[in-house]
């Protein structure tokens, strides 16, 4: 039975036999929920041509066959659906940006994209741009409160004063009152050791990811991946047309339409 569909109409096949085959199951293989089920199996009497509960044999046959004949085709258009869809997914390619560098393309199968697309690895990549953008954060506001701390403009002044005050300390006049401070800023030593408190307090990123450079590109890149292989997925399964046929499990020659 071949048929012309587009990949959306493959899908939504397959939507429509899943729900076909769940169905039979409730009511023909679940040994709990398949009250209304026949047995596929019965016994009869030969000289009467009846089974043991009375019904015509021709007519009990009839119906054991049309029941197993009717589970065994929704399986096997399911199964031959679900081929073809994995057939498909193994084929077609689409041109799609890296997930870490929306400049640069690669050239990926559905199959492919749709374990980027899985709720496990998707997760994991959101979360791993959330990393990025929070440890760069939580950095920025580090550094922030260490400078703040640290190179508070009194502790400064106090080194410079202690500074002083240990290396002058035959001179009569004591430096370590800060109420001295205006005189110390006075001498030609107080920028040389202030530089000296800040040189030996210093501190910078250790940053081996860059992620001050690449943070905001990573974590862009990222979403850009996810929001650009929806749009194209949906556009291509919207416009790629096949022939198929479900009882042999096969498709063929696709195009645009």
């Amino acid at each position: 039975m071949r048929e012309d569909i587009t990949i959306t109409g493959l899908l939504n096949k397959i939507k429509i036999q899943k729900r076909k085959v769940l169905d039979i199951d409730h009511k023909f293989l679940d040994p709990i929920e398949s009250k209304n089920s026949k047995s596929l199996i019965s016994l009869y009497n030969k000289s009467r041509k009846t089974t043991l509960g009375g019904l015509n044999i021709e007519k009990a046959e009839f119906d054991i066959k049309d029941q197993f004949s009717d589970i065994m085709l929704n399986i096997l258009l399911l199964r031959n659906l679900l081929i073809i869809k994995e057939q498909v997914n193994s084929t077609f390619k689409l041109v799609v940006p890296d997930i870490l560098d929306q400049n640069k393309d690669v050239s990926l199968s559905i199959a492919q994209i749709l374990i980027l697309k899985s709720p496990m690895i998707k997760e994991y990549y959101f979360k791993l741009a959330d990393r990025f953008e929070n440890d760069l954060t939580m950095a920025k506001l580090m550094y922030k409160k260490y400078n703040d701390d640290v190179f508070d403009e009194q502790k400064i002044n106090s080194y410079v004063l202690a500074k002083v005050n240990s290396l002058q300390s035959d001179y009569k006049s004591d430096y370590t009152d800060l109420t001295n401070l205006k005189m110390v800023k006075q001498l030609t030593s107080y920028n040389e050791y202030a530089k000296e408190y800040i040189d030996a307090n210093n501190i910078e990123f250790l940053d081996p990811l860059e992620l001050e450079k690449n943070s905001d590109k990573w974590y862009d890149s990222i979403h850009n991946f996810y929001d650009n292989i929806d749009t194209k997925l949906l556009e291509f399964n919207s416009t790629t047309q096949i022939w198929i046929d479900l009882y042999d499990g096969v498709y063929g020659s696709w195009g645009i339409i």
